[in-house]
């Protein structure tokens, strides 16, 4: 039940995924979110960690260069 109120307390933001709906009236409790395209977001932070290192290897050289 905690997640549920949280979401509707977050309500419409950009950057948080949309509460949809929610059953509580009989168990199992259901949390109904809109659907995410590209995987969960740690699976993604994974995925560009090495995008990220590279691009912070390439600035470091540049700036050496200077």
């Amino acid at each position: 039940m905690d997640e549920i109120e949280l979401m509707k307390a977050v309500g419409k933001h950009q950057n948080v995924l949309s509460f949809l709906g929610c059953w509580t009236t009989s168990k199992p409790l259901l949390l109904i979110i809109e659907y995410v395209p590209h995987g969960d977001l740690l699976h993604w932070l994974k995925r560009k960690r090495s995008q990220v290192f590279l691009l912070a290897a390439l600035i470091l050289c540049v700036l050496a260069k200077l």
